[in-house]
């Protein structure tokens, strides 16, 4: 995927720490983009992972102050829905956001892309603001007495 700004610069500083030293001097070029170094155990001479996914996020949220869980804070899914719904209010087309966001189908897509009040409000807006600029024509007859 395609990412632009400062997430690209992120994730291309990222890359360029994949060149993993092993204890043993070899190098290996790390398949992961974020990683720990190399594995201890049965890992030794691999790439170890950060670790488990949500826990790691977790952590994240907790060190800059977002609540984090599926009732009252967010979970990685929420971002997901979050950039769906900005692409689609940036008029990215649905095809792209589906790309972005790893959906494959229409239906998940629907999920993810929530019509809330303002949506509404604004196409009612862009509906009369059309409407508006529409050529009057007057086709009335008038009937005679």
């Amino acid at each position: 995927m395609a990412l632009e700004g400062e997430l690209g610069e992120i994730i291309n500083r990222r890359w360029a720490t994949c060149v993993i030293t092993l204890k043993s001097g070899a190098t290996l070029l790390g398949p992961l983009v974020f990683h720990r170094g190399e594995g201890r155990g049965r890992r030794a001479g691999q790439v170890w992972p950060i670790g488990d996914f949500d826990k790691v996020f977790k952590t994240a949220c907790k060190a800059a102050g977002i609540e984090y869980g599926r009732k009252m804070g967010h979970t990685f899914h929420c971002w997901r829905r979050t950039l769906a719904r900005d692409a689609r209010s940036a008029h990215v087309p649905e095809n792209v956001i589906m790309s972005m966001t790893g959906q494959k189908t229409r239906s998940m897509f629907d999920r993810y892309a929530i019509v809330d009040e303002q949506d509404t409000r604004d196409a009612q807006a862009a509906l009369q603001a059309h409407r508006a600029a529409l050529p009057v024509e007057n086709n009335v007859v008038a009937l005679r007495k």
